[in-house]
């Protein structure tokens, strides 16, 4: 039995959306073997410890892309059990802990995304009885685990270390320099991790050893090479030409690691590198910074990855960025969301764009819905042929709802309120029926000329809303005339002129 102390890691894990309890949903395979994960808490007063695991997928934790997500309890003496379905190759776990004292409950991301193979059998002992937590590790595939616990946790420590020495005295320095001391420090922990790592090398299958190896350089990257983080107004030409070569050094030395595609955290890191480059290419251009490129130029950002890149790390990077929350880019989207729609080849990669992001393309028919209305009439989107469809998927309490209709009902409505070709059409998720009358009612999610139609109290179960992979609100999008796709993006909050230009376009045709 190996003992392993990880001390300090009281990050949170911010869980967002519902799940069930204690139901397991399986993974589309019925070959190979299992994975189990057991053990037990150790505790001094009585609570029901429990876990959160995702397991499998594309990209860990995202129930779009083919993910497990379960809750497990631990029984009365603390103990608890995890067995997946059938797997016949490397998948992905993560497991986090939930504690659980008086009224207040806190998730621990202990393991993230660890890579586990089939057949293994992990137990864990976690000693919560601390401020600290302790993890005793023991089973059959225990080193490799505990390989990735251990570059984990060596990762964050050296990192927060780094962090304590500086400070902010390097924000005294020439950008360039403080990037460069920034740097240097990365790679003499990477040059550590990448040694130890290579002394497992003889044990670990070659393709897992691989991808932790992938994993391991794409953190320390993440951590000690964030060029998307740069402002034009600060930079100098020689800032700019030195910074430049680092990103072209940085980009092409993790493209060429092998398995570089089946790592989430160096796809990650490849997702925000070019942001960077982009950033040095236009120095007097900030719609190409951080803040900005996700709402204005989303479309620069595939197409770097259209030229830059190729094969299945290409794909990759469309999947993991076509689900990012921050894009709301609506042009940029829509042209990245068709390029990815038919770029990608791989099997597995073209199953996912056509069930979640082929029903979104311009031109897709759309989903022939059959909602009730205010007065119990049956409504479907049929009823509306040849009309444009403004569509708003809400629920009661959604803040950010209520700011989208009053900007609608103020700025965009009046604009089309005696057009006959334009409906303008709220979908609740509320789960109670008065309680949707009554939002209705005041007017706060949409005027009373507005089309209201309710989901029966079946929320996010719906047919309709499980289609299109609606996670919450506002979830907006326009339909044609014909009944098809225009936008499954129109611009929301503080963007009425380009929603009405985009509702302009979608009359015309």
């Amino acid at each position: 039995m190996i003992l392993f102390k990880i001390l300090g890691m009281a990050t949170m894990f911010f869980i967002t959306g519902c799940s069930q309890t204690n139901k397991q949903t399986t993974l589309n395979n019925t070959n190979g073997e299992p994975v189990v994960i057991s053990g037990s808490f150790k505790q001094i007063e009585s609570a029901r410890d429990s876990l959160r695991i995702y397991f499998g997928g594309i990209v860990s934790g995202n129930r779009k892309l083919q993910v497990l997500d379960t809750m497990i309890y631990s029984d009365s003496n603390g103990r608890f059990s995890f067995t997946s379905s059938k797997i016949s190759e490397n998948q992905r776990i993560t497991i986090a802990f939930y504690r659980k004292r008086n009224s207040s409950g806190r998730y621990y991301n202990a393991f993230r995304d660890y890579l586990v193979s089939p057949g293994d059998t992990i137990k864990v002992q976690v000693d919560r009885r601390g401020d600290k937590a302790t993890y005793d590790f023991s089973g059959s595939s225990n080193p490799f685990f505990e390989l990735q616990c251990h570059l984990d946790f060596q990762a964050n420590s050296q990192f927060d270390r780094f962090k304590e020495h500086y400070g902010h005295t390097l924000y005294n320095l020439e950008i360039h320099k403080r990037f460069g001391i920034t740097q240097q420090w990365g790679d003499s922990i990477l040059n550590h991790q990448l040694q130890y790592l290579k002394e497992f090398k003889p044990k670990l299958p070659s393709k897992m050893y691989a991808t932790i190896k992938a994993e391991v350089i794409g953190d320390n990257y993440y951590k000690y090479r964030n060029y998307w983080s740069l402002k034009n107004s600060s930079l100098t030409d020689q800032d700019r030409k030195v910074l430049m070569a680092m990103v072209d050094d940085t980009f092409q030395s993790l493209i060429k690691e092998n398995e570089v595609a089946n790592s989430w955290k160096s796809v990650k890191y490849l997702s925000l590198l070019p942001i960077g480059k982009l950033i040095l290419e236009h120095p007097n251009d900030r719609d190409f910074e951080f803040d900005k490129i996700y709402t204005k130029n989303f479309s620069a950002l595939c197409d770097f990855w259209k030229n830059e890149l190729d094969g299945r790390l290409q794909e990759m990077l469309f999947i993991f960025n076509l689900q990012n929350p921050k894009v709301t880019d609506t042009n940029g989207f829509e042209a990245c969301l068709y390029t990815g729609y038919t770029l990608i080849k791989s099997p597995d990669l073209k199953k996912i764009m056509q069930q979640w992001y082929g029903r979104k393309v311009r031109g897709a028919q759309a989903y022939n819905f059959k909602l009730q209305d205010t007065l119990g009439n049956m409504v479907r989107l049929e009823d509306f042929k040849g009309k444009v469809v403004y569509l708003e998927v809400w629920f009661t309490g959604c803040g950010a709802c209520r700011v989208l209709a009053k900007q609608v009902d103020q700025k965009v409505y009046p604009k089309f309120k005696d057009n006959k070709d334009m409906v303008f059409i709220s979908i609740s998720m509320d789960k109670n029926r008065n309680q949707w009358l009554k939002s209705v009612a005041s007017e706060h999610y949409g005027l009373k000329e507005h089309v209201h139609l309710y989901t029966n109290g079946q929320g996010m179960k719906h047919p309709f809303i499980k289609y299109y992979g609606i996670q919450g609100g506002p979830t907006t999008m326009i339909i044609d005339k014909h009944g098809k796709m225009f936008s499954v993006t129109p611009p929301k909050i503080g963007k009425s002129k380009e929603l009405i230009a985009l509702l302009e376009e979608a009359l015309a045709k």
